[in-house]
């Protein structure tokens, strides 16, 4: 699953639906996930019904068009999302037609306010449930983490933009890869390990591309720093250490999924377990990632909407 929640939904009246869309966004971020609503009022020719986590489906739709048609439609075309069909006329009238129509894969509810979120939680709680293992969030963590480094990158870029930032950053950034290299060198009695390393004259963007995650929240926090005294926004982000900050919340947890294990614990429920033990992630830790991944990814959003032009 990917960190955004895609939606259809299908619903005449389109003040109705607006008046709980702020409650569905919300039922949505409680999972971590960020949400993605498309509405339409019926069904239209050649629409791609593929590619949503949930189909909500009213009974009464738009230019005479039934919800029961439209769900057999579409499941005709081999698309078998989790939809969720409803009713002012309750929920008895939809499980007549979803019978007579011989539909599958349906949840029913009424338009009742507080029994159809109810019904939509309990329907986005099942469907997330069911891809939240061990390999998929792993591979939601790996590619998020790839995507905040290219955000990391973009920011970089744009601040140190010149060959003398560029000096800067590898004097307040690069140090810690110096000070590893020299770890692994044998001490020679003449120089004993006092040697300096000279760095190739790479080019901004080619020597960003090359730094890891770890170095590019160092470049980042550098970044934060400096234009705090000027900037409201970054102010706020100077009473912590960014980079500490970073890497327990990001870099760890990467690193921590990459040697994780499926056990089952006392109660009887899956969870990943580090091999060392000293963590563990399950369904409440799960949702805690994806909340902290969407966290950088606005944090970082914002970095680069604020950021001045240099």
């Amino acid at each position: 699953m990917r960190l955004n929640y895609r939606v259809l939904w299908i619903e005449n009246d389109s003040g109705w639906a607006e008046s709980i869309r702020e409650e569905l966004e919300e039922i949505i971020s409680n999972f971590g996930l960020e949400s993605d609503i498309t509405n339409m009022s019926s069904g239209e020719k050649d629409f791609c019904y593929n590619g949503y986590d949930l189909i909500l489906m009213d009974l009464a739709l738009a230019n005479n068009e039934t919800g029961d048609v439209l769900i057999s439609k579409i499941r005709s075309l081999e698309i078998f999302t989790d939809i969720v069909f409803y009713s002012a006329s309750g929920i008895a009238a939809v499980k007549e037609k979803a019978s007579s129509m011989n539909l599958e894969g349906v949840y029913f509810a009424d338009r009742n306010q507080f029994s159809f979120t109810k019904k939509i939680r309990e329907v986005i709680n099942a469907s997330v449930r069911r891809v939240q293992d061990l390999v998929n969030l792993r591979g939601v963590v790996m590619a998020e983490v790839s995507e905040l480094d290219s955000l990391m990158e973009t920011i970089v870029l744009k601040h140190f933009s010149s060959k003398d930032t560029l000096k800067e950053f590898h004097k307040h950034v690069s140090s810690d890869r110096e000070k590893s290299i020299k770890k692994l060198l044998i001490a020679d009695v003449k120089c004993g390990k006092m040697c300096h390393i000279s760095w190739k004259d790479h080019s901004i963007d080619e020597f960003i591309k090359q730094t890891d995650s770890s170095q590019k929240a160092r470049a980042i926090k550098l970044i934060v720093d400096q234009l705090s005294s000027n900037n409201e926004v970054f102010k706020k982000y100077t009473k912590v250490n960014f980079y500490e900050e970073y890497y327990s919340a990001i870099i760890s947890v990467r690193n921590n999924l990459a040697h994780c294990v499926e056990i089952e614990n006392e109660e009887g429920t899956v969870v990943l377990k580090t091999r060392n033990g000293n963590v563990v992630y399950g369904d409440a830790e799960i949702v805690e990632v994806r909340k902290i991944i969407q966290h950088y990814h606005s944090l970082f959003n914002r970095i680069l909407e604020t950021m001045p032009r240099i």
